[in-house]
Order: structure tokens, then C-alpha cells, then sequence
């Protein structure tokens, strides 16, 4: 049992230390760091499925009776994408300045890249990767 476990953290900790060692993202606009998988949100296409990393500029909350949930939007330094949880409150870990890999089918709602409760999965911890 500790071996596996004693080998999970040595992973993590070597994903946290290359993470460092790689480009951050900025308000400048400088290109994320993304897992090989993912496709860079300029070269998303409309109603394809996608699979995008980056960071979380802003997160919104909406009114109770207005039903729609909470909204986000994330941007990897190519360009942002409106991720929109519907009946949702707050989805754990969606935060503003959270990395993140999304994964659903992308839409264009309004002139606006958007994904529609999107599965998603945090790429760093904050907490551990602050000095």
C-alpha cells in the first residue's frame, strides 16, 4: 500500500517540478503549458468535440433565478473559451488562475467559443505549486 502510494507522490511531484520549469501563463498573453492530447483554443473548431488546456481568467456567478449556473472563461495565450456549468452553483477547484484540461463539444454562442458542461480535471493543485 505505501509503495503505490509513496509512488504516486514521487509522479506528482516530478509533473509539479517540470510544470515550474515550463512556460506560465500571464495576462500578457504568453502560451500555456498544455498536456500533448490537447488542441490550442485557436485551432478549435465549432461543433467538433475538443479536448483544451489552460487557465481560468474569470469566473461569474449567476443569480439564483436566473437558472443558468456559473460561467468561466479560460484562455492558453492562443485565445479563450467560455466554459458555462448549467445548475451548477460552483464546481470544485474553478477558481480564477486554476489550470485545467476541458473536454466536451464546442459551440459559438454569441460570437464566443463556448462549452457547455464541459468534463473537466485541475492540472496543478495551486496550493502546491506556490512559493
Amino acid at each position: 500500500m505505501f509503495t503505490s502510494l509513496r509512488a504516486a507522490v514521487a509522479r506528482m511531484l516530478i509533473r509539479i517540478r517540470n510544470l515550474k520549469r515550463s512556460p506560465q501563463p500571464s495576462e500578457n498573453g504568453e502560451t500555456v503549458a498544455s498536456p500533448p492530447e490537447t488542441t490550442a483554443i485557436a485551432d478549435a473548431v465549432s461543433r467538433e468535440r475538443v479536448i483544451l488546456a489552460g487557465v481560468i481568467q474569470s469566473v461569474t456567478f449567476h443569480p439564483a433565478e436566473q437558472s443558468v449556473g456559473m460561467t468561466a472563461v479560460m484562455a492558453d495565450g492562443t485565445g479563450s473559451v467560455v466554459l458555462l456549468w448549467l445548475g451548477k452553483k460552483h464546481p470544485p477547484g474553478i477558481v480564477p488562475g486554476a489550470q485545467v484540461r476541458v473536454e466536451g463539444m464546442l459551440s459559438k454562442a454569441e460570437g464566443a467559443l463556448t462549452l457547455i458542461n464541459p468534463r473537466y480535471d485541475l492540472l496543478v493543485p495551486r496550493l502546491l505549486i506556490e512559493d
